[in-house]
């Protein structure tokens, strides 16, 4: 440590994150049907700038990550709207065994598929998704979603929703399931 002007500074803390990102949208059109695919990239490399000034036993405790993402979202015109996504992101986290500076690999892959429907002139739309994600690791595990529920405009500045959720969480390798979380909820809205 050591204080220039008003400031301190950490000498030994001296690294460089290097920060990649790409996003590719391409619009498509099938008949009536207007999509819209978006292919997402990125990464975060840390690259700690006094490696040959340190020990091989020095715990560099940043992260490495690399990211992937593809979305499509669809309107069709029967007033039917879906977002399908698929993403992975990977972690190459630092920890230090018998003196030697290992990576452990921690993987997140991600489905989802969510849409909307309206209906009754406009007044409702029902809302439904389902989603699945999936840890890899030291441990292996899976968290399903599901979602729906339902808007309804009751007059011009009246509206209601209501939806339900459940999560569920399961751990394949030790035959675990049970329940994350899940709820109802009642909401109304007005308008002044």
């Amino acid at each position: 440590m050591d204080s220039i002007g008003s400031k301190t500074v950490d000498l030994r803390e001296d690294s460089n994150a290097s920060t990649n990102m790409m996003a590719l949208t391409l619009p498509l059109s099938n008949g009536e049907v207007k999509q819209n695919l978006v292919l997402s990239l990125g990464g975060v490399t840390n690259l700690d700038n006094l490696t040959k000034k340190r020990s091989s036993s020095y715990l560099f405790p940043k992260t490495d990550s690399k990211t992937i993402s593809i979305n499509l979202s669809s309107i069709f015109p029967s007033e039917l709207k879906t977002v399908t996504q698929f993403s992975q992101t990977k972690l190459d986290i630092p920890s230090m065994s018998n003196n030697k500076l290992i990576k452990t690999a921690y993987t997140w892959t991600n489905l989802s598929i969510a849409g909307n429907y309206r209906l009754l002139n406009n007044k409702m739309l029902a809302r439904g998704a389902v989603s699945l994600m999936d840890s890899r690791s030291k441990i292996n595990s899976q968290l399903l979603g599901i979602r729906g529920g339902a808007d309804y405009q009751i007059q011009t500045n009246l509206s209601a929703a209501l939806t339900g959720y459940i999560r569920i969480y399961s751990v394949p390798s030790e035959k675990f399931i049970e329940t994350n979380s899940s709820g109802i909820v009642l909401t109304l809205n007005y308008n002044f």
